[in-house]
């Protein structure tokens, strides 16, 4: 059990099946309901199956399915870069996720390293739909500015509504990293004067 920004994340085992319970807001309630209900409607393959959406006592849960595996951030800290046969196995998993969302006019925002676990039947799976968002017809920009730095593009600090190029964006840099194992803005920033004396 941990919590993460205040709200309760945990493991539960009920007569041997596992899930995962996490709090939400009141604010992402309604569209990770959507999210629930899209999902009833039709499969989404390689993202994380919600089991149920509700309210008890105030607060707000989503009980999830548990992937055994690791997190793509795991792997990397504990055995470094991918394969390029990996790399490219997996990126077409979560394209495979991201056209589903893209498909019910939704957007993930938070493609990252943590939020990408890798099964033990070696298959990408997005998870931790959190901050979720539905693309919204005449808004020139997102209500609230959120996302992982780093991998959040520019438009989800104010600039512009974020849409499907959001997600591509910040999977270009989880492959990038995947493959090299660190950050693009790492890799190609230009050596300062003195590294170029020394060299």
């Amino acid at each position: 059990v941990y919590k993460r920004q205040d709200r309760l994340t945990e493991l539960v085992e009920q007569d041997g099946f596992y899930f995962v319970r996490k709090e939400i807001t009141r604010e992402q309630y309604p569209v990770i309901k959507q999210f629930y209900e899209y999902q009833q409607q039709s499969p989404s393959p390689a993202i994380v199956t919600i089991y149920s959406v509700y309210e008890k006592e105030g607060h707000f849960y989503i009980n999830e399915e548990w992937i055994r595996g690791e997190s793509v951030e795991e792997h990397l800290y504990l055995q470094g870069p991918f394969s390029k046969d990996e790399v490219i196995r997996y990126a077409m998993d979560l394209c495979q996720g991201l056209q589903w969302f893209h498909k019910h006019n939704m957007i993930h925002r938070d493609v990252t390293p943590a939020n990408v676990i890798i099964s033990e039947e070696k298959k990408a799976y997005l998870v931790d739909p959190g901050i979720l968002r539905e693309v919204k017809k005449n808004q020139t920009n997102d209500t609230q500015i959120i996302g992982t730095p780093g991998y959040a593009a520019p438009e989800q600090f104010g600039f512009t509504q974020s849409d499907a190029r959001t997600d591509i964006y910040a999977l270009g840099v989880l492959i990038n990293q995947m493959t090299t194992g660190k950050m693009p803005c790492l890799l190609y920033t230009s050596p300062s004067p003195r590294d170029t004396e020394r060299s």
